[in-house]
């Protein structure tokens, strides 16, 4: 394997790009290899487990990473980091001893118990411009605010928790906010965030996806402001559909056409029905705990509904989500599985199944 020129060697080590086991021990074959094989073993940290069925040691597997990393030729072509949290027990890798030495750092993900806060982020270097960050929980605060404004390549950004420590009331117009500065954020693409947040990022037409986490209660204004910001949004998803003011959203919405809701089908009422029928809905998709049986009928009653919805399926989360999938045009159903693309919108690993569905509806 060691004469083949690097034109071949290259491709076959390309295809092992996730088979980090199988690189590690590439390494040790002989120089060319390594210097061949050490940027695509570096290339994606993940720091976390790949299945139920992954059992190794990752505070061994923290240690040497961590182990002398100022040294390591590797660093340098670190573009992604995931760094899950959830998987150790005590005490908890610090991911400040990381950061530092990642300085062509691209996508960001750090998941865990506790908020990260601006001082965190603030040890990526000036280098790494990033283009995806994710974050578990953070600490809502104006410096965080401000460490977007250095990033003006970020296009995806998600954050689940916010922590808010500041001690003002967001329904209180008299108190003073925190704000995002007009300049911050150019091309942002996806966003995944809580809804109070929402109005803080209005105004960018980049802005096609739209996740709201932690809905609980926003008021009908509110969702209307929302629709006006973002005329360009193609892609919503919410935590629940019974909140207030979430149908007037999606009705206000001229692009919206794929839609996720985390609920079971049979909650979808008629104010519901009567909202989407006014989209160009294209694909909608269930998603809760658990596969979710029954779902015939209220998906029938959506297709009657709106138009020109071609595809919907109905799962579970899960390492590998399985869905029951239904057509406008047939009464089967099939499973099918939609793989979890990494750093992609949730709707992308089903974009050509819902393109060739619209197609056999003549769409």
């Amino acid at each position: 394997m060691c004469t083949l020129p690097n034109d071949l060697l290259i491709p076959i080590l390309e295809e092992l790009a996730e088979d980090y086991k199988t690189l590690s021990t590439l390494l040790t074959v002989s120089r060319n290899i390594y210097a061949l094989a050490l940027p695509l073993f570096y290339q994606e940290l993940d720091i976390s487990r790949q299945g139920p069925f992954d059992d190794r040691d990752l505070h061994s597997v923290v240690q040497k990473l961590y182990h002398r990393i100022e040294c390591n030729p590797g660093r340098q072509f670190t573009t992604s980091l995931r760094f899950d949290l959830w998987c150790f027990f005590d005490p908890l890798p610090d991911v400040r001893t990381v950061l530092p030495h990642l300085p062509n750092l691209r996508r960001l993900c750090i998941l865990g118990p506790d908020p990260i806060g601006s001082d965190v982020l603030q040890l990526i270097p000036s280098t790494a411009q990033l283009t995806h960050l994710m974050l578990g929980r953070a600490f809502y605060e104006q410096s965080l605010l401000s460490f977007l404004e250095l990033h003006p390549k970020l296009a995806f950004l998600c954050i689940n928790h916010l922590r808010h420590d500041f001690g003002f009331d967001f329904d209180d117009p008299s108190q003073p906010h925190p704000t995002v500065p007009r300049s911050a954020l150019p091309v942002l693409r996806s966003a995944e965030i809580p809804d109070d947040i929402l109005r803080l990022i209005a105004g960018r037409a980049s802005l096609v996806d739209l996740a709201i986490t932690d809905a609980e209660a926003p008021s009908p204004p509110f969702s209307y402001d929302v629709a006006a910001a973002y005329p360009s949004v193609c892609s919503l998803s919410v935590q629940r559909i019974s909140f207030s003011g979430t149908t007037s959203l999606v009705a206000s919405l001229p692009n919206l056409r794929y839609m996720r809701v985390h609920v079971d089908p049979r909650e979808m009422d008629d104010t519901w029905r009567a909202a989407l029928s006014t989209t160009k809905l294209a694909y909608m998709r269930f998603q809760g705990m658990q596969i979710l049986r029954n779902s015939d009928e209220p998906v029938r009653r959506l297709f009657e509904a709106v138009q020109s919805l071609a595809l919907v399926d109905v799962g579970a989360y899960g390492v590998e989500p399985i869905f029951i999938r239904y057509h406008r045009n047939t009464s089967a159903e099939e499973l099918v599985h939609i793989p979890y693309r990494r750093w992609k919108s949730w709707w992308e690993s089903a974009r050509d199944d819902i393109e060739d569905a619209v197609c056999r509806c003549g769409r």
